[in-house]
């Protein structure tokens, strides 16, 4: 597993642009391994297809910033994803099958 802080901090001991350009490829793998809680599940959810829920959902019962900071009822629910995004069991073993590679 990498450690991102650590290499974050080494980061600045390149020269110009060298740490610049790790600092934003660092940035871009945080992105990428966020994930949020699925209810009624100890899977978690890849950030991408939680924000692609969460379109759905504001589509449907408008905006509810809490489900993004985190500060909300622990994600969506089984019966959500099911109607927000159609196949997202199948996308999610996809997902875990990219982390699970040696």
């Amino acid at each position: 597993m990498l450690n991102i802080e650590k290499m974050r901090a080494a980061s600045y001991l390149l020269p110009d642009p060298g740490g610049e350009v790790v600092r934003g490829c660092l940035d871009e793998i945080q992105r990428l391994s966020k994930t949020a809680p699925i209810q009624g599940d100890s899977r978690r959810l890849p950030w991408l297809m939680h924000l692609r829920a969460y379109h759905a959902y504001c589509r449907i019962h408008g905006s509810q910033q809490a489900l993004i900071t985190g500060n909300c009822r622990g994600g969506f629910y089984i019966e959500e994803l099911n109607e927000f995004i159609p196949g997202w069991q199948e996308e999610l073993k996809f997902y875990e099958s990219l982390s699970t590679e040696d």
